[in-house]
């Protein structure tokens, strides 16, 4: 069942930002260890972004299972990554250059 915004009374827009609660205590997705801290994660498919604070390597993963799909050395290499990538899917206008192509570091298909 879908959430409802409750500002609107209707569906809720994509998955909308949250408390770090939700993803490491009230819905901690299958595998993921104690020493996995998630930091944030893509609407487009729901997968997650975590730092395994034993290493410090930022890993991708799904939404519901933790195993990493996709890791960076540290924060800062994510992140400079990730800014440069996701502003390469836009022009210069800000439009969506194909609004098909999936928005996660690594090519996924809806599950």
């Amino acid at each position: 069942m879908a959430k409802k915004n409750a500002a609107s009374g209707g569906e809720a827009a994509s998955r909308q930002p949250f408390s770090p609660d939700i993803s490491n205590i009230d819905e901690r997705p299958e595998n993921a260890k104690e020493s996995y801290f998630f930091i944030g994660g893509y609407s487009w498919d729901g997968s997650k972004l975590y730092i395994d604070k034993a290493t410090n390597l930022v890993h991708y993963c799904g939404r519901r299972d933790a195993t990493s799909l996709y890791q960076w050395s540290s924060f800062e290499e994510m992140l400079v990554s990730e800014v440069r990538r996701i502003c390469g899917l836009f022009d210069d206008k800000g439009v969506v250059k194909d609004p098909n192509r999936y928005t996660t570091p690594i090519e996924r298909t809806m599950a």
